[in-house]
């Protein structure tokens, strides 16, 4: 179910995707591309009590999530995605490959993360102005492409900007050849992590700067 209402918002809700879904560039398992800012009509993107349980992905795409391919402005709430994500390139994220201005409430991912380049994580491949509150990802990354190298990764986000990370967890265990692996975030840019914890195994097969929490961490 669909609806816009007058205040210009556009509402995604009670929707429910099983099956396989491919393209060549921004691929979502509900949208491939959506930008709440840049289009006239509409203002904010709410996408609620959706469930993806499908294959997402295609080779050589820029950017590739659970929910979303490309998000700006976004709201999900009590959202879930379970699969596996993959591509050779771009932004990998168990919601949302690239997000900015995108709010998770009460969501959770599970599955795993199969790429040979760029960032990844399991909500987030990149993640600028965001937050993640009161969710969960226990998504995993694929050991047999781990050796051709990633970008960032991290349990939650791989390379996060300015962004919140409240009451949320990522328990699994993730593989990389690059530095900058962590348990929530891989490389973090003036991130807050509040009331937050991680579990399992990283596994840096060459890389350094690998945490807990986060493998590199800037303010």
């Amino acid at each position: 179910e669909a609806d816009t209402s007058d205040d210009s918002s556009f509402i995604i809700e009670s929707v429910s995707i099983t099956g396989f879904i491919s393209g060549s560039s921004d691929v979502g398992g509900v949208v491939g591309s959506l930008d709440g800012d840049n289009n006239s009509n509409i203002n904010n993107t709410i996408i609620k009590d959706t469930h993806i349980e499908a294959e997402v992905g295609g080779y050589e795409n820029d950017d590739v999530g659970g929910l979303v391919g490309l998000g700006y402005n976004i709201r999900i709430e009590n959202s879930s995605y379970q699969g596996t994500l993959y591509s050779e390139d771009g932004d990998m994220g168990g919601l949302a490959g690239y997000a900015d201005q995108v709010e998770v409430l009460k969501s959770w991912t599970a599955g795993t993360l199969d790429s040979t380049s760029g960032n990844m994580g399991g909500f987030f491949g990149s993640a600028y102005y965001s937050k993640i509150e009161e969710s969960y990802s226990t998504m995993g990354s694929n050991p047999s492409t781990a050796e051709y190298g990633f970008g960032y990764v991290g349990g939650l986000i791989g390379s996060g900007y300015d962004t919140r990370i409240e009451n949320s967890s990522y328990q699994g265990t993730l593989y990389s050849q690059e530095d900058y692996m962590g348990g929530l975030v891989g490389a973090a840019y003036n991130v807050v992590v509040l009331k937050s914890w991680t579990a399992g195994t990283l596994n840096s097969l060459s890389g350094d700067s690998v945490g807990g929490i986060f493998g590199d961490s800037y303010t």
